[in-house]
């Protein structure tokens, strides 16, 4: 449902603009409502693996490949996000858990290409964590919504002359699809800035120790 939802924004106006591809309503019976069912739910499923693609790609460009993702800035030196104290721990947890070089790195870009590595090995390991898990839920249905909100504007505006009656509301959406491309780089870092503070919570908190079997 996570991914279904956010292809809403696109499949409601296709339908109202062409519905015809469904078995009118005065034809309706059993047949034609699981013909319409079968027809609709592909379709959203078809469009959900689009729109999760572009929203992707649409992604990586506006953070560089995760370099610009608040998991990434708030370790930075340059950053005052957050204390210096914690960004010492949680780098060195990460250079523990990766094995790789951050704090001693040659060039900034070295130093952020290893933060992104290594933060994308410590999130593997700790996929499984339920507070991890809601906000990486939150932030996957966010971009893929925005990024069905601003294709729809596209399908929108190459559409308008054929809407009639729905003229006002691709009006409407439209507005919306622009606002959804135009803050989809700040909506996104905003909702991962909590992401990258309960990781980063999560790994300077230690971990229980195991009890020895008693002997």
């Amino acid at each position: 449902m996570a991914r279904i939802i956010p292809a809403l924004p696109l499949i409601i106006p296709f339908v109202l603009n062409y519905g015809n591809f469904l078995i009118d309503s005065s034809n309706y019976n059993l047949k034609g409502f699981l013909y319409n069912s079968t027809v609709i739910t592909l379709f959203l499923i078809g469009i959900a693996q689009v729109i999760r693609i572009v929203s992707k790609v649409h992604e990586s460009i506006v953070f560089s490949n995760e370099k610009k993702l608040p998991t990434t800035i708030f370790l930075l030196d340059s950053k005052n996000i957050i204390s210096e104290e914690s960004k010492k721990k949680v780098i060195k947890i990460l250079e523990n858990e990766s094995k790789l070089k951050i704090s001693k790195t040659k060039t900034q870009e070295d130093k952020i290409l290893n933060i992104v590595e290594s933060i994308r090995i410590v999130r593997a390991k700790h996929r499984d964590d339920e507070s991890l898990k809601e906000y990486n839920i939150l932030y996957g249905v966010t971009r893929n919504t925005l990024t069905s909100i601003y294709l729809s504007t596209i399908f929108y505006l190459a559409n308008l002359s054929s809407a009639g009656s729905n003229l006002i509301l691709n009006l409407s959406l439209t507005i919306f699809g622009i606002a959804s491309f135009l803050f989809f780089k700040k909506i996104l870092f905003y909702i991962g800035t909590f992401y990258a503070k309960e990781l980063f919570s999560l790994l300077k908190t230690p971990s229980p120790k195991k009890k020895s079997p008693s002997a």
